[in-house]
C-alpha cells in the first residue's frame, strides 16, 4: 500500500466501527499517505492497537498522527518502529499521545530520534 492506497484506506476506515487492530507494517504510505490515513483513523475511536512500523514516515507524517493521536482515546499500544521520525516528528507524536492516556506500550525503536 502506497499514498494513493492510503486514500482509498482512508474512504473505508470510518465504516469499521469495530476495528480494535490496525497493522500497516512495511507498508510505503509516507507522510502523504499518513496524511491521508489520519483523517480516516480519528473516525475510529475503537482502535486498541495501531502498527505503523517500517511505512516511512518522517515528520511531516508525524505531525498528521499526532492529530489523529487526540481521538484515540482506547488506543493500548502503538509501533511506529524504523521510521525517520526525527525529532520534530518527535514532538508532534508527544503532542498528541498527551491526550491517549489508555496508552499500555509505545514502540519507537529505530524510529531515527536524536534527542
Amino acid at each position: 500500500i502506497e499514498s494513493d492506497g492510503a486514500k482509498h484506506l482512508k474512504e473505508g476506515l470510518p465504516k469499521l466501527t469495530n476495528l480494535l487492530t490496525f497493522n500497516l507494517y512495511n507498508n510505503k504510505i509516507g507522510d502523504d499517505g499518513m496524511m491521508f490515513l489520519s483523517e480516516g483513523i480519528k473516525l475510529v475511536p475503537s482502535l486498541t492497537s495501531l502498527d505503523l512500523g517500517s511505512i516511512f514516515l518522517g515528520e511531516n507524517g508525524c505531525q498528521y498522527l499526532g492529530e489523529a493521536l487526540k481521538c484515540l482515546s482506547s488506543l493500548l499500544t502503538l509501533s511506529i518502529y524504523n521510521n525517520k521520525l526525527g525529532d520534530n516528528g518527535a514532538k508532534y507524536l508527544a503532542d498528541g499521545i498527551k491526550s491517549v492516556t489508555s496508552l499500555t506500550t509505545l514502540d519507537l525503536h529505530s524510529s531515527k530520534i536524536l534527542e
